[in-house]
This record gives C-alpha cells, structure tokens and sequence, in this order.
C-alpha cells in the first residue's frame, strides 16, 4: 500500500499502523481530504467546460401547434 510504504520509514511507524495509538489515523484522514478536495475542483473544472452536442444534425424539430378551442363536439 502506498501509504505504508511513503508514511513509514527512518524508525517511525506509518499512519496505518496495527496498533491505532501509535497510528496517526488523522494524517490518514487529512490526506483523503485533500484528494477529495482536488477531485472535486476538477469535477466542476469538467462540468464548467462540458458542452452539450448540437442536436442539429440529422433531427427534425417537431412543432406543437396550441389548442384552439372548437365548438365542434368531441365524439
């Protein structure tokens, strides 16, 4: 795990330790705050540059005309 590898090392004991009072969860827990930070800037950076597709091309608009009334009867 990448975290096991990079936090622990020199004598000191990584983040996700066995034991969870050597461990330094909260380190844990702030890092995956920031990458969900960062996803979530590039989540509305891609939403802000997302354009819908011409629909143009090959569709027919279909025009709706408005009712009228009609004093013709129904059945």
């Amino acid at each position: 795990m990448i975290v096991h590898r990079t936090t622990g090392g020199n004598g000191k004991e990584n983040w996700l330790a066995a034991d969870l009072n050597k461990g330094r969860l909260d380190m844990f827990y702030y890092l995956n705050v920031v990458m969900t930070g960062v996803n979530l800037l590039y989540f509305i950076i891609c939403a802000k540059w997302y354009r819908y597709k011409d629909l143009k091309s090959g569709t027919e608009e279909i025009l709706i005309e408005r009712n009228k009334p009609s004093n013709e009867p129904l059945v």
